[in-house]
């Protein structure tokens, strides 16, 4: 998309190995003497109650999960979502099936547990704790997520949360919730145009943008533009947003600014060249494209003035680049994973978790 590991891997609730076969037994044949029991296993009920613009997500279905005895390694190239909640804490999906936790900036992953009916997931986190998954029901063509999984306890657990108010239109794969209660999904509709979905109440109910307007002196498109979308970034009560328009003479790119919650989006800048957007604070950005070819702003685009980085792949394929912090950002591209903790000077390989 043009806005992100995410190898030690520990869960709770995995199961010990090298237990003697002896005793084992010893246990087996013990349990089959007693009283045979059947435990039922719980199934998701209820619905979801009538939602307030300050509601709490209410639970509509939960589950804890175990995660097998020895996963099988995920092979790459492959595709990895990363979220950084904080300069420290750091999230990865990789293969959209396998859930991983880093508290120490991707240097050791521990896995966590994912809903059991999630499809085509999406993640955003604003905690160690706390985040949410949002399923798709398509995404030939990409659908606007309709359920949410919501998680207070790092992922031990998961409540679902049935959306009210998204409608399937087609989407670009993004939701960034950047508190407890406010989450954004942008959104296209090719009758009325590009659009942000938000929640203020943790994802029970959604509502609309104003549709997105055309940039200025955007060149003629002979139809209507070809609008994509990245993820809201949130910086006090300035919410931005990067824009990529395809046109006939390739792809543009803009930075779109909402400060009433989302209500409106709107132009703000323009992204000089072709490359990837990273927006690191409300006013430093930086454009990162093929050596030699980067730059920075600090001025909210204003400016633009060449910016040194180490930063390169071996796929051409635009990475996916999210900061945690002004310093602390993380990129990835196939699966594979990067890290700067300089503000975008210098990268570091990391390993991705689930591959070992």
């Amino acid at each position: 998309m043009p806005r992100p590991a995410r190898t030690n891997v520990s869960w709770r609730g995995r199961h010990p190995v090298g237990v003697n076969a002896t005793l084992a037994f010893a246990l087996i044949v013990a349990a089959a003497c007693q009283p045979s029991a059947t435990t039922p296993t719980p199934t998701p009920t209820g619905t979801p109650p009538a939602a307030s613009p300050s509601a709490s997500p209410s639970a509509t279905a939960s589950a804890t999960l175990s995660p097998t005895a020895t996963p099988t390694p995920i092979a790459l190239p492959n595709v990895a979502q990363v979220d950084a909640p904080s300069s420290n804490v750091a999230w990865a999906l990789v293969a959209g099936s396998r859930l991983f936790r880093s508290n120490d900036r991707g240097g050791t992953w521990e896995e966590r547990s994912l809903p059991p009916t999630a499809r085509n997931p999406m993640i955003s986190f604003i905690s160690e704790r706390e985040g949410w998954l949002a399923s798709i029901a398509s995404v030939t063509p990409c659908s606007a997520p309709t359920t949410f999984w919501h998680t207070t306890d790092g992922g031990a657990s998961w409540q679902e949360v049935m959306a009210i108010g998204i409608v399937p239109t087609p989407c670009n794969g993004s939701v960034s919730f950047i508190d407890a209660q406010h989450g954004f999904v942008p959104a296209l509709d090719s009758e009325f145009g590009p659009r942000v979905f938000f929640t203020k109440d943790g994802g029970v109910t959604w509502a609309s943008s104003q549709i997105l307007s055309d940039p200025p002196g955007l060149p003629p498109q002979g139809g209507r533009p070809d609008f994509q979308l990245g993820r809201v970034r949130a910086f006090g009560s300035t919410m931005l947003m990067s824009v990529m328009i395809r046109g006939q003479a390739g792809p543009v790119n803009y930075v779109y600014r909402s400060q009433d919650a989302g209500l409106t989006f709107t132009y703000a800048a323009s992204i000089p060249s072709e490359g990837t957007l990273a927006i690191v604070t409300v006013s430093r950005w930086l454009r990162i494209g093929p050596p030699g070819a980067s730059f920075e702003t600090t001025d909210a685009g204003a400016s633009w003035h060449s910016f040194t980085t180490d930063y390169s792949q071996g796929a051409p394929i635009s990475p996916d680049i999210v900061f945690a912090d002004a310093n602390v950002g993380y990129a990835t591209v196939r699966g594979s994973l990067q890290r700067t903790i300089d503000g975008g000077a210098h990268w570091t390989t990391l390993t991705t978790p689930g591959t070992r």
